[in-house]
């Protein structure tokens, strides 16, 4: 497969996740680090990372943005 195919998988797989979380961020009384256990990641530090890695801001920076 090449990198464009490998690329748009993982986009697949990984978009609604990152939707699950921007919903909970700004619609919930949840903290990142609960919102981190509630999807499963391994811990907030990972989670942040991710989110970041895919959005391009922290999930602190999301959850008070406009």
């Amino acid at each position: 497969l090449g990198f464009a195919h490998k690329k748009g998988c993982v986009s697949v797989l990984t978009q609604p996740l990152i939707l699950e979380a921007k919903v909970l961020l700004k619609h919930s009384n949840l903290l990142v680090y609960q919102i981190s256990d509630e999807l499963n990641f391994p811990n907030p530090s990972f989670f942040s990372k991710f989110f970041k890695r895919m959005t391009g801001m922290t999930p602190h920076e999301y959850q008070f943005s406009k």
